[in-house]
């Protein structure tokens, strides 16, 4: 059976872009920097350049690439959890991205396939895990925050006898990701494998729409690069 799950209620990967590490901003202030202190440009080219990116800044490409790693990110650990329970991503995914920021942020969406013998054996065997349950504590509903959770034991049970086993699921794996690494993100997670990714990989110029402002950008990278004898002005052209 397919169940759709996101990282709202399976927060396995992070990919909220406001205000964070992923977000366009600060993913690519250094390359951002670089252009505008270039002694290449003239002030109305880096005026330009900067109006253009921020105007025109692809973010629906920008998130499919997120997702991209994302689901790298996914895949490698419903992998690693195979001895518990066996589960096949499915490729289809989308980072939704809310109207405003106030109470949420950019989620994941994902879906996850899984034999139902294989849920009917795993998941009630969790109602009788004290250990469980008192991990379950940490994600339920306290002042200022509303749990959408199933962390009692009757709500579990509920969920997975019920249509909503995807919260049953989510919170599992949850608890799975969170116990292989003593109940908290590592500091080299998979979240930090998403910016890595990103950063290592892709530029600023790969998500701006406007030709003209992409090669200001190209300018003012070759001419430094080719000064310093790192690659001329013809193989950066090519390569981009």
């Amino acid at each position: 059976m397919k169940i759709e799950l996101n990282t709202a209620i399976c927060p396995i990967v992070n990919v909220g872009m406001y205000q964070t590490h992923l977000s366009p901003g600060n993913m690519f202030d250094s390359e951002v920097s670089e252009i505008l202190a270039s002694e290449f440009l003239s002030d109305a080219e880096k005026e330009h350049f900067c109006d253009q990116y921020y105007d025109n800044f692809n973010t629906a490409a920008y998130e499919k690439v997120a997702a991209k790693y994302a689901m790298e990110a996914l895949d490698d650990f419903i992998g690693g959890i195979a001895e518990h329970i066996k589960l096949r991503l499915l490729p289809e995914a989308e980072i939704i991205s809310p109207r405003e920021y106030n109470f949420y942020t950019d989620e994941l969406y994902f879906t996850v396939e899984a034999e139902q013998t294989e849920l009917d054996k795993i998941l009630p065997a969790v109602c009788d895990d004290e250990w469980f349950w008192q991990w379950a504590k940490k994600y339920t509903s306290y002042d200022g925050f509303l749990s959408f959770m199933p962390c009692y034991k009757d709500d579990f049970a509920e969920a997975i006898n019920g249509e909503d086993i995807s919260r049953a699921l989510a919170l599992y794996l949850t608890y799975l990701h969170e116990s292989a690494n003593d109940f908290k993100e590592p500091e080299f997670g998979y979240n930090y494998y998403i910016y890595e990714n990103i950063s290592d990989n892709h530029g600023v110029t790969e998500f701006i729409d406007d030709a003209e402002a992409r090669n200001i950008a190209y300018k003012a990278w070759s001419s430094a690069r080719e000064l310093e004898g790192q690659l001329s002005f013809s193989e950066l052209t090519e390569t981009a």
